[in-house]
């Protein structure tokens, strides 16, 4: 098989992975290809239905949307040999795998790795069901590690944590024990565990339910904003001794 191609797309303690530690033992480019499964009808759904039933530890997702409508779920349980691609290009399949992947979804024990949560979450809450134990964002712990990266491919996520070049879902639980070592590596384990992590649902929910605002309230801060940022601004200038874009990390470090 060819493998399972390229990618799009909680805990606190800096656990290994499902198959023990696998970045310390291997590169992401040596990660053999799993089978790739595809699965679009009903009836094609079985397999994913027996591996919810097992005991698993780990679930790695990456699922690719056309705005807020899912079209293609990557899934692969405990690092084992297949991934599924699941299609949602039929409506009924969307809702059956929901319910079949429910408990798994739901269960704060088994550990999510996924490329980018929120979106899942999000979509998940618009179909009654809940999503716990998320334990790895690839796209937040990339951004936490370097903000100023304008690009968060799969391919480049791979790059910033193992200095490869790899676009394939293959990779995911290497990828996600590399993610965890360079984070404690860093210091910014807690914040990724404690903080980052538990606002993606509450993100996603303010997405879902929404919230009351006053526009006026609004806007007579955003004038206060605005001139304390005009303050701020001139003050900086005066420290740096000329202006510049202080937006650019680029002038910003090069002042600093």
């Amino acid at each position: 098989d060819a493998g399972a191609d390229s990618a799009t797309g909680a805990g606190s303690d800096a656990d290994a992975g499902a198959s023990g530690d696998l970045s310390a033992k291997q590169s992401i480019n040596s990660v053999e290809n799993k089978d790739l499964v595809y699965v679009m009808f009903y009836e094609e759904l079985e397999n994913i239905r027996e591996e919810a039933k097992k005991v698993c530890e780990y679930v790695y997702m990456d699922c690719t949307f056309s705005g807020k409508v899912p079209t293609e779920m990557r899934i692969n349980f405990d690092d084992s040999k297949t991934v599924y691609a699941v299609s949602f290009s039929i409506p009924d399949t969307e809702t059956s795998f929901i319910e079949i992947m429910r408990d798994v979804f739901e269960n704060p024990h088994i550990k999510k790795s996924v490329y980018d949560a929120k979106p899942v979450v999000l979509w998940l809450m618009m179909n009654k069901c809940g999503f716990e134990g998320l334990y790895c964002d690839l796209q937040i712990a990339a951004y936490l590690v370097d903000s100023t990266r304008k690009n968060d491919s799969f391919s480049d996520i791979c790059r910033l944590f193992s200095g490869e070049e790899c676009d394939r879902f293959d990779c995911m639980a290497v990828l996600t024990d590399m993610v965890y070592k360079r984070l404690e590596k860093d210091g910014l384990l807690p914040l990724y565990t404690d903080i980052e992590l538990p606002l993606v649902e509450i993100l996603a929910s303010f997405e879902y339910e929404g919230f009351r605002v006053s526009e006026k309230v609004l806007e007579d801060e955003g004038v206060l904003l605005g001139k304390r940022i005009e303050e701020l601004t001139e003050q900086i200038y005066a420290i740096a001794g000329r202006s510049f874009n202080i937006n650019s990390p680029k002038q910003l470090g090069e002042v600093l």
